[in-house]
């Protein structure tokens, strides 16, 4: 694993690195700064380095919270954990947080509920689309990352693609401003007898087959109700509202 200044990354390494390079281009606001699943810290003091304040975390436990000076509220994200919090924030991240929870849906809707009305929510999950775990989805049926090995160790239980991110984004209401791929787990000699591969594999699958994490930036919108009850709704099942 990856460490910043002493702190572990609960990401592949370089995928901080690449979200916060993204959050300084792509979003205007420098504070008050929410990291939902904030683990040892890592995040935040990435971003407090490169000029972020007002600094907030939350998280089921504080074992491994290594940043003494950020206020930290502990909070189960399966939960309604928005009403833990008495005000709202110009930019809410959640790194590696909604593949391990029962509902992403719901705490995506209770991310932008502690958003400003142009806040941003910053995303990052594993890429289920990269290019080795296709192969492995060939060989074995199984998800990159969410193997039962994932399941055990770090619980991971939810899978989403990309598209299908996207549009539940849209339906619960944001619109996107960045989607891109970073981090690898792989290993010197690893890269070494690979590369000759990565590039006839980014020409047939582009960019999002090259990255082990998707990373997100999406502003606060209005929900997309064509997508929340599509047209099909009606005449399939037109009694649907009393349902």
């Amino acid at each position: 694993m990856e460490h910043y200044r002493g702190l572990m990354n609960g990401c592949a390494p370089g995928t901080h690195a690449y979200a916060v390079q993204k959050i300084k281009e792509k979003v205007p606001h420098k504070s008050g700064v929410l990291d939902l699943g904030a683990g040892s810290g890592a995040l935040l003091l990435r971003l407090r380095d490169e000029g972020f304040d007002d600094l907030y975390a939350a998280d089921l436990a504080a074992d491994h919270f290594g940043l003494r000076d950020t206020p930290f509220v502990r909070v189960d994200l399966n939960g309604d954990f928005a009403s833990e919090f008495d005000r709202r924030f110009n930019i809410v991240c959640m790194s590696e947080v909604i593949e391990h929870l029962d509902l992403p849906r719901k705490a995506l809707s209770q991310a932008r509920s502690l958003l400003e009305a142009d806040g941003y929510l910053v995303l990052t999950l594993p890429n289920v689309g990269f290019w080795e775990g296709r192969l492995k989805f060939l060989w074995k049926g199984e998800l990159w990352g969410f193997g039962e090995q994932n399941y055990r160790s770090i619980r991971h239980i939810s899978p989403t693609t990309i598209g299908l991110l996207k549009l539940t984004l849209r339906e619960i209401g944001f619109s996107l401003v960045h989607s891109g791929m970073a981090g690898s787990f792989a290993t010197v000699l690893r890269r070494v007898l690979l590369a000759p591969l990565w590039l006839p594999i980014y020409a047939l699958g582009g960019p999002d087959v090259m990255g082990e994490c998707v990373v997100i930036i999406a502003q606060k919108a209005e929900p997309d109700l064509k997508l929340a009850r599509p047209e099909c709704y009606d005449s399939v099942w037109p009694d649907a509202e009393a349902r």
